[in-house]
């Protein structure tokens, strides 16, 4: 069984606490992710359902004091229910949350990577085990700013909160080896990239 995108939801706030939107996950072996892009003097914590998500990357912080944090949770509820992001004080809050199916159910990701600069061509290389696998990335910018994904990846949210803070992330085919994620902004930005595999699941 190989890994398959399901379903994006983005949402983002300024300057509150917490942020909340609904997001709808389906199919059999499932997974959520959701990543968040906060300022760097908050903790944040995610629920899906009032289930709380586990953080497995993070946070980085990109050199604008401004951080990004990825969580997941195994076989989240199905159905539409609410993503709910809380900091731990007043913060800009970005996030998106993508559902995948297909996955393994007790190891679901592999080890994540991490990278950050200041240019217009943030990347990040993520190591995969198969060709069954699918590679997400999610990225953090200080500003507001146009996003291309790189040859073989499809972008699946941008979202910015005023002029100060965005988040976006994409998806690529997984393979054995190194998975390069990359993207062209519009303009130089400092930035933060994550990447990480997600494991299939094992034939029936």
């Amino acid at each position: 069984m190989a890994v398959a995108y399901s379903a994006v939801t983005s949402s983002g706030a300024a300057g509150g606490a917490s942020l909340t939107f609904s997001h709808t996950c389906s199919g059999g072996d499932r997974l959520l992710i959701v990543t968040v892009g906060h300022w760097w003097n908050n903790t944040v914590t995610v629920t899906y359902n009032g289930v709380s998500m586990t953080s497995f990357s993070g946070p980085t912080a990109n050199g604008d004091s401004q951080r990004i944090t990825m969580f997941r949770l195994i076989a989240p509820d199905t159905g539409a229910h609410n993503v709910v992001v809380s900091a731990s004080g007043s913060s800009s809050l970005s996030a998106g949350a993508a559902s995948f199916t297909g996955v393994n159910q007790t190891t679901p990701l592999g080890t994540t990577a991490n990278a950050s600069g200041s240019s217009t061509a943030p990347s990040v290389n993520v190591t995969s085990g198969s060709t069954d696998e699918l590679v997400i990335d999610g990225g953090l910018l200080s500003t507001a700013n146009t996003t291309t994904a790189g040859a073989g990846q499809t972008e699946r949210w941008t979202n910015s909160v005023g002029t100060s803070l965005s988040t976006f992330g994409s998806t690529e085919a997984g393979a054995s080896g190194t998975v390069t994620m990359s993207w062209t902004l519009g303009t130089a930005s400092q930035w933060v990239l994550k990447g990480v595999s997600i494991k299939a699941a094992p034939p029936a």
